[in-house]
């Protein structure tokens, strides 16, 4: 199946330069990067499908590790963005290009420090209070579990919230900052540098978009489970979607 015609393909190889993205800024066309991730998941949808059991199944073997998991799922998921963006250049690819993430493993190791890090900047000062006066709640909770319950949800209902909106900017950053480590071969805090300074020129509508991918992912979680083996590869490919549209398919120059 054919995904892009001859002047699309020209698009993808002369795309803007990052800094032209942040200076004259840039119309993102939520239809279109839908579109671009469903066309190429539909192009190898077995393949994509068979490379996130595999990539599954080494992850819950690596928990025997403990730090296993944490370790190698980013550079495993990176897969699908470097045979995605391969499917979109209508380049040639085999299924080992989709353990090509391992050799962004430093960076990419780098973005999940830094995404732990932030995180915890922002959430830990909140527990404090509570972790303070641990033996007074187990105390609490032995005579009013009432009182211990409201107590929990006093400290811990606005760590959720805050979490929550962490996770949204997050969301929002990776949609272009993981893209631009893996395909554009920039490092950690340059690609989330343009990443922010690009994002933020539609960061309304990325947000939306990146809240669908998501709605994507966990609508197959709900159907019993089954469904993510659908679900989760394609939302990955609806996010790489958005990167395509923005900013075509090849390592940006900075300048």
């Amino acid at each position: 199946m054919e995904i892009l015609d001859d002047d699309r393909q020209n698009e993808v190889h002369d795309g803007p330069a990052l800094a032209t993205l942040e200076s004259e800024g840039y119309v993102f066309d939520f239809g279109k990067a839908f579109e671009i991730g469903w066309n190429i998941f539909r192009e190898n949808m077995g393949g994509f499908i068979g490379f996130f059991l595999v990539a599954l199944l080494i992850i819950v073997v690596s928990c025997i590790t403990i730090i296993g998991p944490l370790l190698i799922a980013m550079p495993l998921f990176a897969g699908f963005l470097i045979v995605g963006t391969k499917i979109y250049r209508k380049e040639a690819y085999s299924f080992n290009d989709f353990f090509g993430g391992f050799s962004r493993f430093g960076p990419l190791l780098g973005y999940f420090l830094l995404y732990m890090l932030i995180s915890m900047v922002f959430v830990l000062p909140m527990l404090i209070p509570f972790m303070n006066d641990f033996s007074g709640m187990m105390e609490l909770a032995e005579n009013d579990r009432y009182a211990f319950q409201r107590s929990i949800n006093d400290a811990i209902m606005p760590t959720f919230a805050l979490s929550f909106v962490v996770g949204l900017f997050v969301q929002v950053i990776a949609l272009f900052a993981l893209p631009l480590i893996v395909i554009g071969k920039l490092g950690t805090t340059e690609a989330i540098g343009w990443a922010f300074k690009i994002a933020k020129k539609n960061f309304w509508w990325l947000l939306l978009y990146a809240f669908v991918a998501s709605l994507v992912a966990q609508t197959g979680v709900i159907a019993c489970y089954i469904g993510m083996f659908f679900t989760l590869p394609l939302a990955e490919l609806i996010k790489l979607g958005a990167y395509l549209q923005v900013f075509g398919s090849g390592a940006k120059n900075r300048d």
